[in-house]
């Protein structure tokens, strides 16, 4: 069976072709110009979706029933899970972000040939997008929570539209923690609170839940960037949504 995975982020809309367990094509179209044209030639049998901007979803589900007579299997917080969720506001925790932990806990089990995690491990996942959300994992399946933050451009954009002076910087302005310059400072504010986030829940996870092993996944727009300036170890999935919406899918068919 071929199965279109498609995750509709509030900027990006990111589109994967899995044969069975393979990903065999990658699309990416931005939201706010939806066209779905990348799929004239494309064969597939279903349609997984998760979203997090509401009519984005609805034209997607309305594409598919017109072109292609398939009604999309749409993620919500009412769909069976491989992961515990131990959150208090299920119907308002972002899909994007279970299904990035489901992609992270597929490949823990592909890894180590394993249906849980073991006591003293964790995962954790980072997905830089236009927001960041840093999710973990706690034995032996449970989606634990997390923390959402701004994501890397819109820390700039705020300080450069709420103050008078302070410019609008890229990541390329980042050289040291220590900025020598305006832009660079800012710019070491954006990556150093990132990362300074995901090391303080790494370290949380350590001192108060007695974690011995954490296994960290990096994913989303700004993650190529971030792997290179990170100095804990991580995995770099750029599909780890993708796999995860596919394996949510898979749990709901049985």
């Amino acid at each position: 069976m071929k199965l279109l995975a498609c995750d509709i982020g509030n900027n990006f809309v990111k589109i994967g072709l899995f044969n069975k367990n393979k990903l065999t094509k990658f699309f990416s179209e931005r939201t706010e110009n939806l066209t779905m044209s990348f799929l004239t030639d494309v064969k597939f049998d279903a349609v997984a979706i998760s979203s997090v901007v509401p009519h984005a979803t609805k034209f997607l589900e309305n594409f598919f029933k017109k072109n292609f007579n398939i009604t999309p299997f749409v993620i919500n917080s009412n769909a069976k899970f491989n992961l515990q969720l131990d959150y208090e506001t299920p119907e308002t925790l972002g899909t994007d972000r279970i299904c990035g932990a489901e992609g992270a806990f597929e490949i823990y089990c592909e890894k180590f040939q394993s249906n849980a995690l073991k006591k003293n491990e964790s995962i954790i996942t980072i997905d830089l997008g236009t927001a960041t959300t840093i999710n973990v994992i706690l034995p032996p399946n449970i989606f634990s929570g997390g923390v959402i933050l701004p994501g890397v451009v819109m820390m700039s954009n705020l300080l450069n539209k709420n103050t008078e002076q302070l410019p609008n910087v890229s990541l390329k302005s980042y050289n040291s923690v220590i900025g020598k310059s305006t832009p660079s400072a800012i710019a070491s504010g954006i990556v150093n609170s990132t990362i300074g986030a995901a090391a303080r829940i790494n370290d949380f996870l350590k001192r108060e839940k007695g974690v011995k092993k954490i296994y960290i996944f990096l994913t989303g727009g700004n993650s190529a960037y971030f792997k290179k300036v990170i100095s804990f170890e991580v995995y770099f999935v750029k599909d780890l949504v993708l796999r995860g919406i596919k394996s949510v899918y898979e749990r709901n068919l049985k």
